[in-house]
């Protein structure tokens, strides 16, 4: 029974259909021992520009894996660098008689060229500020490992508390980065905006505000507690507030910024919250 006739339409229409890996086999195998035959010339034609596009196609992915994994890799490096240079200037911080460092003993300490740190960071301001960054990070990290309850203020509070453990486990680093934030620095990251979102994270879904204050919560406490926080900060570096009395302090704070805005059956905890840390702080002075 002789073959029926091919069309270039529909063998154009069915070499698509097949995938890209098959398509030379399947054809082949439908050539059988008509190869030579003209009808099927066409045919032929078309399994091997699909086979040749297989194969330009493997080569550029292949060749476009191959510059993606370069890119990674450089840029594992790269944050490696950044941050062994982090690293070594929290050591040289903390253990320095002044904290403070040159930027050759830090790329001494880094385990860097010289230049390596301008190149990254730019100066030595910049550099703290960097430190203010990956302070605000551990922040973050220290609050998601808590079991949290569903209070706004509770939270906050938590929050607030993760923010003070974590600069006591270094103090003189942070008590310099933090004088570093008074210092302009128009090109460097924005430190208030990422407080912001610190206490944001905080607030959660604002459970325990009342219903009619949400929107004004919202608003102005991510704020508010930014300012009150960094002020808190200022005064300890300064030396007006001592370590003790942080926690206090902010506490306090926070008080006074929920007792207009939660719902009545917070305001009894607020209340008391607010003259235990009075008192704490009174019987300091």
């Amino acid at each position: 029974m002789p073959c029926a006739p091919f069309h270039s339409r529909s063998v154009s229409w069915s070499v698509d259909k097949v995938t890209a890996s098959d398509s030379r086999l399947r054809i082949m195998v439908l050539l059988g021992t008509k190869a030579a035959s003209r009808r099927y010339s066409s045919l032929a034609r078309i399994a091997n520009l699909c086979f040749r596009r297989e194969t330009r196609s493997k080569k550029f992915l292949g060749l476009f894996m191959a510059t993606s994994t370069t890119q990674s890799l450089k840029q594992r490096k790269q944050q490696m660098t950044r941050d062994a240079v982090l690293d070594a200037a929290e050591r040289l911080l903390q253990n320095s008689s002044d904290a403070d460092f040159s930027m050759r003993s830090l790329a001494e300490a880094a385990g860097v060229g010289f230049t390596t740190p301008f190149n990254y960071f730019g100066n030595k301001n910049a550099i703290l500020r960097a430190l203010a960054e990956r302070y605000l990070l551990k922040i973050t990290i220290a609050f998601d490992e808590l079991k949290l309850p569903s209070s706004a203020y509770l939270r906050v509070r938590e929050m607030s508390k993760c923010g003070f453990e974590v600069l006591m486990q270094q103090p003189r680093t942070y008590r310099t980065v933090v004088s570093a934030l008074n210092q302009p620095h128009p090109e460097g990251p924005d430190m208030r905006h990422g407080a912001h979102k610190l206490w944001l994270q905080a607030l959660g879904d604002f459970t325990g505000i009342c219903s009619t204050r949400v929107e004004i919560a919202r608003c102005i406490l991510p704020d508010q507690l930014t300012i009150s926080f960094r002020g808190i900060l200022t005064l300890w570096v300064s030396g007006e507030l001592t370590d003790f009395d942080l926690v206090p302090t902010m506490a306090a704070a926070i008080g006074g910024l929920f007792f207009g805005l939660a719902d009545s059956e917070e305001l009894p905890m607020i209340e008391r919250d607010m003259l235990e840390a009075d008192s704490i702080m009174q019987h300091r002075v």
